[in-house]
């Protein structure tokens, strides 16, 4: 019989890592952040964005993918509808996204609505609604995107006639392994570049009953540059390199081997949040567009921190994303 003295056996516990991340999240991150691993076991480092492909098989469409090749990760279809207003205000790019979940016809979610917000007000600082690129016309002249409007300058003045483009961009996410808003970006930022310009038809009573070839023809508006195929409707020097870079913000403590040593930690952002446990248990976030000249937006949320923090996780996005846009130039010229 055992003394009521003996100290209890302590048995450990082992569980497997799909276990062990469910039962403590945070502290499974932190194991593999402290060995400059990511927990989703790909060999990404900690400043490593997801490899990401476009493909574009019609004007004004995009299917993105994102993530490694055996075909798991982000997909992500957009496609363009234009169509024409003549109230000024109402002119821009609308994008609708939604998210595959099973259902069919149900309401948006909250996560839906807000990414179709905040790409909404992106892109309309990128292109404002006074921008020519709305007006019936607009043509992309060259690569140097130098723009013009049909028969007059792009900065003329307004006609109250004058109609105004409004493109709807329907995005759809077909699978996802963390947040999607930067390939939403990209697939959104993508199917705009492919729209070929623009053609309307122009209503004249004197010549509408006549279905000639030639009339039929004439009823359009078309750019002089319509027949080159290298023509686009969005400038592409406005569009290339325009990137949306979303960072997770990790709180990394180091190990020490003496109690009596306080344990030091240290701030590292992580590109590209993939997975669960990333998505979970990285609360604080940084987001960033920019080109290569311009900054079009800074989003950040810091749970639990101070004013230091906020400085150094805003400028250390601001250096990651702008390094990313470098590599970027560089990777185009060769």
């Amino acid at each position: 019989m055992a003394s009521a003295t003996e100290a209890p056996t302590i048995t450990p516990l082992f569980f497997p890592a799909t276990t062990f991340s469910r039962i403590e999240p945070d502290l499974y991150l932190q194991r593999h952040l402290e060995q400059g691993l990511r927990p989703q076991g790909s060999a990404r480092g900690f400043h490593d964005f997801l490899r990401v492909s476009t493909y574009s098989p019609n004007p004004g469409r995009c299917t993105l993918h994102a993530g490694n090749e055996s075909g798991s990760g982000v997909i992500i279809s957009a496609g363009t509808v234009v169509s024409v207003t003549r109230t000024r205000g109402a002119a821009g790019i609308y994008p609708n996204v939604e998210i595959l979940r099973g259902g069919f016809g149900s309401a948006p979610s909250t996560e839906e609505m807000v990414l179709s917000q905040r790409c909404r007000e992106l892109l309309a600082a990128v292109f404002p609604a006074n921008d020519p690129v709305f007006r019936v016309g607009y043509v992309d002249a060259d690569d140097n995107a130098a723009a013009s409007l049909l028969g007059e300058d792009a900065d003329s003045v307004e006609d109250e006639e004058d109609k105004w483009l409004a493109f709807t961009v329907h995005v759809q996410v077909l699978s996802r392994n963390g947040p999607p808003f930067d390939h939403v970006w990209r697939a959104v930022i993508t199917a705009l570049g492919s729209i070929l310009p623009v053609r309307f038809r122009v209503y004249d009573e004197e010549t509408d009953g006549d279905l000639s070839p030639e009339a039929i023809e004439n009823r359009f508006v078309v750019a002089a540059s319509d027949a080159d195929e290298k023509a686009r409707h969005f400038p592409a020097a406005r569009l290339k390199h325009l990137h949306s870079s979303t960072f997770g913000v990790a709180s990394i403590t180091a190990a020490s081997d003496s109690a009596a040593v306080p344990t030091e930690a240290r701030t590292e952002l992580l590109a590209d949040i993939e997975g669960e446990i990333e998505e979970t248990c990285l609360t604080s976030t940084v987001h960033v567009v920019r080109d290569e000249t311009h900054l079009y937006g800074v989003s950040v949320n810091v749970v639990d921190a101070g004013r230091d923090l906020f400085v150094r996780t805003t400028s250390g996005g601001l250096q990651i994303n702008r390094k990313q846009i470098a590599e970027a130039l560089a990777l185009a010229k060769r």
